[in-house]
Order: structure tokens, then sequence, then C-alpha cells
């Protein structure tokens, strides 16, 4: 089992991975394997951006997100899982599936606003 000084020092690395004002997609259809996997027929939806410091320190191993800033939606659709990306854009730190992030409205259309719930990202406790 971790202990919590462990857990909060990897949730942080998480945040620093990130980097200052990282993006979080929307996307449709079937979710790849994981954030390695490359998209395939998926649609990306909308695009939020996370704030310049996406999360503040941890604490208990758990943190959750400052705000995420919407924007209109790209496409129309229902998301079925989310990518958080680095502050370059192209560098998946994480997929994300449909319980880790709420968008409103759930089903989006294109040129609509968007609104993005905060996330929490929790390092487990091992065993």
């Amino acid at each position: 089992m971790l202990n919590v000084a462990i857990r909060n020092t990897r949730a942080n690395a998480y945040t620093t991975a990130l980097g200052a004002s990282a993006t979080v997609r929307a996307y449709n259809g079937t979710p790849p394997a994981n954030c390695d996997t490359a998209l395939s027929g998926n649609t990306m939806l909308a695009q939020g951006t996370y704030a310049a410091t996406p999360f503040p320190g941890a604490s208990g191993g758990a943190m959750t997100s400052n705000a995420i800033t919407g924007a209109n939606a790209a496409a129309s659709g229902t998301p079925t899982f989310y990518r958080t990306y680095a502050t370059d854009g192209t560098t998946c730190v994480a997929q994300h599936n449909t319980t880790d992030f709420v968008v409103t409205p759930a089903s989006l259309t294109s040129g609509v606003a968007v609104s993005w719930s905060a996330i929490t990202h929790t390092e487990p406790v091992g065993t």
C-alpha cells in the first residue's frame, strides 16, 4: 500500500505532465484501448482548456481541477470518451471514460456552447 506522500507526488506529477493551459477533448465512437493508441474513426466533438495551473497541489492522494474553460462544440454527437492533452496539444497524457468528465449539454450540437465540470484525479492506494 502506498503512503499519502507517494500518492501526492504521483498526483502532482500528473499536473506537471499536463503543463499550463492543457486541453481536454471530447470524442465519440469506440474508445481506443488507451492514451497511447491512435484515434480511429473518432470525431472530436468539443475541447476545453484547463487553467494555467490545471490542478492545485494534491492532498490525500487526490486533487480536483481548477476551472476548465469551454468553447462551442466543433461537431454534433454524444461523447463516449475524453482525452487530456499536454500544453503542446499533441501529447496525450490520459484517456478518461464518460464518468470522469461531465459536459453540458450531454449531447453536443455543433456551434453550441459547451460547459465542462471539474475533474478529480485520485492516485490509488494500491495493494
